[in-house]
């Protein structure tokens, strides 16, 4: 065999070496391209999710916000809170604790042919106004007065009539407190008074000129 010879077949050896490397090469990028697509898939479902994830949290946070404003509403209208109970009364706290409702029981014993069990029943309820008037602020006091009022009218009622009329009341006072401290911004409201059970409030306007009182 010649020179010649020798040398083309060491060059189709080295031609043959690099086909071979290539199509490894080739096989190894097409593998790594497969890689690279499923991580991509794999990112963008993780992204969908946590899209999503983010869209509930947010849907969450909403209703999370909606059931506060729900239970605030529901503590504002359930006003009665247990404070006392024994085997012949119970003692219900309202307006912060200046409000008492005492529900006194009567037991009997209920006798049948074969059994004989105690039975109680309502057999008084009282009302104790604690505020201390002469320290209270003159609207607590006409809230007081309200409340009362309505006792003494009724003969009947409800824990729930009683704590819907005493969340009203205070909802009265919370609003002339604020009127109280901003109505001379917005409403020209010079003065606001509390007697008894009315209202007096005094508007004064220089934009006008006019001063006048009106007594709920």
């Amino acid at each position: 065999m010649d020179l010649l010879d020798t040398e083309g077949l060491s060059e189709a050896s080295v031609n043959s070496e690099l086909l071979c490397s290539l199509e490894v090469r080739q096989q190894e990028l097409e593998r790594l391209n497969i890689a690279v697509a499923e991580k991509e898939r794999m990112i963008g479902e993780l992204e969908l999710e946590i899209n999503s994830k983010r869209d509930k949290i947010s849907n969450i946070k909403e209703e999370t916000q909606e059931l506060k404003k729900y239970k605030a509403v529901l503590d504002r209208m359930v006003e009665w809170k247990l404070c006392e109970k024994t085997s012949d009364r119970a003692v219900f706290n309202l307006l912060y604790g200046s409000v008492q409702l005492e529900v006194v029981f009567e037991s009997h014993t209920d006798k049948t042919q074969h059994t004989e069990m105690l039975v109680k029943k309502v057999g008084n309820i009282k009302f104790h106004l604690q505020l201390d008037e002469r320290n209270s602020q003159d609207y607590a006091c006409l809230v007081h007065n309200l409340i009362g009022q309505f006792i003494e009218t009724k003969s009947n009622w409800l824990l729930h009539d009683v704590a819907l009329v005493v969340s009203r009341c205070r909802t009265l006072g919370e609003e002339i407190h604020r009127l109280k401290k901003w109505g001379s911004l917005k409403l020209d409201i010079m003065e606001i008074a509390c007697k008894d059970k009315q209202i007096k409030i005094l508007f004064s306007s220089l934009k006008v000129f006019a001063k006048f009182e009106v007594t709920l």
